[in-house]
């Protein structure tokens, strides 16, 4: 587990829930990227100056290792 602060364990939380998502690069997206834990898609939007990102199977891992494995998906009855 690497020692992360919260505002990217939460950015990582958020890919994990709702998938890619654009965001400025800055500190706490340049580290996960370095760590792995998150990998730009290729989609770019100029007038943001923003990538889009997705969480990588290293970035599922950390959130495992902290939370444990996400729940089942609730089935519809």
């Amino acid at each position: 587990m690497h020692k992360l602060p919260p505002t990217s364990i939460y950015r990582l939380q958020s890919l994990a829930a709702a998938g890619p998502r654009f965001y400025q690069a800055n500190a706490f997206t340049r580290r996960l990227e370095v760590l792995g834990m998150i990998a730009a898609t290729g989609r770019t939007n100029p007038k943001d100056k923003t990538a889009e990102y997705r969480i990588t199977e290293a970035g599922w891992a950390e959130l495992d290792d902290r939370y444990g494995p996400s729940p089942p998906a609730l089935e519809d009855s």
